[in-house]
């Protein structure tokens, strides 16, 4: 409040991994009742993960997932410069993602993932490979389709609870 920051109209702006981006959700829809928030992922897991994602929970007493809410951001923004930051093991485990998210739902995409593993993971996902776009693109369409019913319905409870 010192900081005259409206919290209806101001989001919190989270910039991480998928952790950061869950805990960081969580906290905006526990302050004062779902403070806007936009996503930054900065790992291949918050990309299509975690940013995508309305669920955001955190393990509590050794549980998975154990507290949490769903919070849809207000927006997502995704720069792959902050992937060629990271490590092989990180570039790795995001990748497993991606290839969960391909045994669900595309087959293309898990051909390309088991053809390009190697090189993917040297690569780190930068630009001027046409099928990093698509991989990444693939999965962000994959976790929004999957989310979508999830989102009709929060927005109807949001517009209810302003209603009444």
């Amino acid at each position: 409040e010192e900081f005259k920051i409206n919290r209806r109209q101001e989001p919190i702006i989270a910039i991480g991994g998928g952790v950061c981006l869950d805990v960081s959700g969580l906290a905006a829809n526990l302050y004062r009742r779902n403070t806007g928030i936009i996503k930054v992922p900065t790992t291949v897991m918050g990309v299509v993960d975690a940013s995508i994602g309305i669920k955001t929970a955190v393990n509590f007493h050794e549980k998975k997932n154990k507290l949490g809410t769903y919070c849809p951001p207000l927006g997502v923004l995704y720069d792959t410069s902050f992937l060629a930051t990271l490590d092989s093991r990180n570039i790795s485990n995001g990748s497993a993602e991606i290839v969960k998210m391909a045994c669900i739902k595309d087959r293309q995409l898990f051909e390309l993932m088991e053809q390009n593993a190697e090189h993917v993971i040297a690569q780190k996902f930068q630009v001027g490979v046409g099928y990093f776009d698509y991989m990444l693109n693939s999965c962000i369409r994959s976790a929004a389709h999957c989310c979508s019913p999830w989102s009709t319905q929060y927005a109807r409870q949001m517009l209810l609870s302003v209603l009444y």
